[in-house]
């Protein structure tokens, strides 16, 4: 059916509308969901800085720049971060420098 024809029946509030758009376009909308829904990891990405992402991970949403992962404050939703405030995170984080475990010897016998 044409898609003229599909709007025509949308614009009578037919029933018959969602069967036709169901028919036409099910299995295209299906598969677009599915590639965004697949992939829960991914929270965010930015256009501006493909090395920059928000990522969900085994212990909560953190972000991933360069190599190196910085972890979110508990105040922010992470869906809701911007470039600015990313990279913002990731300096204050940059600043304080990443802790290092202790080095431990084993005593000889």
């Amino acid at each position: 059916m044409e898609d003229t024809r599909i709007i025509d029946l949308y614009w009578t509030r037919s029933e018959k509308a969602i069967a036709e758009t169901s028919a036409k376009y099910g299995k295209y909308c299906y598969a677009i969901a599915y590639n965004i829904l697949s992939n829960p990891h991914i929270i965010k990405t930015f256009d501006e800085e493909p090395e920059l992402q928000v990522l969900n991970g085994r212990f909560g949403p953190y972000i991933a720049y360069k190599g190196s992962n910085y972890k979110l404050p508990k105040s922010v939703t992470p869906a809701e971060l911007t470039i600015e405030e990313c990279l913002e995170i990731v300096k204050k984080q940059g600043e304080s420098g990443k802790s290092t475990a202790k080095k431990r010897y084993t005593r000889k016998k």
